[in-house]
């Protein structure tokens, strides 16, 4: 499954544990950029432009970024003589550090990044193509320390990868299912894809590559029907808060 994420150039480093693909034209340029509240006025569905439809996903999925006054930036490029939104773009999150007791401020309040995605957006009723979060909201530098940690070590056994994953603090790991499927943000998913179907759920420790790289990530297969048409996706969920971090259609 690895081989089908997208990312974003600048993040390298980060990626490099779940051995990602880069497509150069996706490269996105901040050439267009705005903050806006993530929880905003809304409105109906079919009047949700792209970048409304990204924050419906932000929510859908990272549902406690609600009530903290987060902050959305959005950036992307797109062809100036094409009509309608940008397909894929860039957008981070953002949230107020907390006032200290007796300590005045002015002005606007410092922020502090919580995440920032990648998101494929096209037109019609099957709209989402793919989202890909990083940063704190997924908890991605003790899972990136973890997966170093793993492959560092091609000799270990899925049981001694498994262990690692234990010590290192993971709550959600292959024995976590019943939990895990549990708190699928499925609900919250279905007034944006459509009807959701679950098809499998599955824990992977380390892919068939060559050498195996480790993944150490829920799968969740599922296919969404909207407007009689149905779409199959794919949703990766990291191993410590058990937070989704890919969206992927296939």
């Amino acid at each position: 499954m690895g081989t089908r994420i997208i990312s974003y150039e600048t993040q390298t480093q980060a990626c490099a544990t779940r051995r990602i693909r880069f497509w150069s034209a996706l490269v996105l340029a901040a050439i267009a950029i705005a903050a806006v509240p993530l929880a905003g006025g809304g409105g109906r569905a079919k009047d949700c432009d792209h970048v409304c439809t990204a924050k419906r996903l932000l929510l859908a999925l990272y549902p406690d970024l609600r009530g903290r006054n987060a902050q959305v930036r959005v950036a992307g490029e797109s062809p100036l003589e094409s009509e309608g939104s940008m397909a894929v773009f860039q957008a981070s999150v953002s949230t107020p550090v907390p006032d200290k007791p007796g300590v005045g401020r002015s002005g606007p309040p410092e922020m502090i990044d919580q995440l920032w995605g990648i998101f494929m957006i096209s037109s019609g009723p099957t709209q989402v193509l793919q989202v890909q979060c990083f940063g704190a909201e997924v908890i991605q530098e003790k899972d990136k320390k973890l997966t170093e940690l793993v492959d560092s070590h091609p000799e270990w056994t899925e049981e001694q990868a498994i262990q690692a994953l234990k010590e290192a603090g993971a709550s959600f790991g292959p024995d976590a299912k019943e939990l895990v499927q549990k708190n699928l943000p499925f609900e919250r998913l279905e007034p944006i894809v459509g009807k959701i179907h679950l098809t499998s759920l599955y824990f992977e420790v380390r892919n068939s590559a060559d050498p195996p790289q480790a993944m150490l990530s829920w799968y969740a297969d599922f296919t969404a029907e909207k407007g009689g048409r149905k779409k199959r996706y794919y949703l990766a969920i990291e191993p410590f808060g058990g937070r989704p971090y890919i969206l992927h259609s296939k």
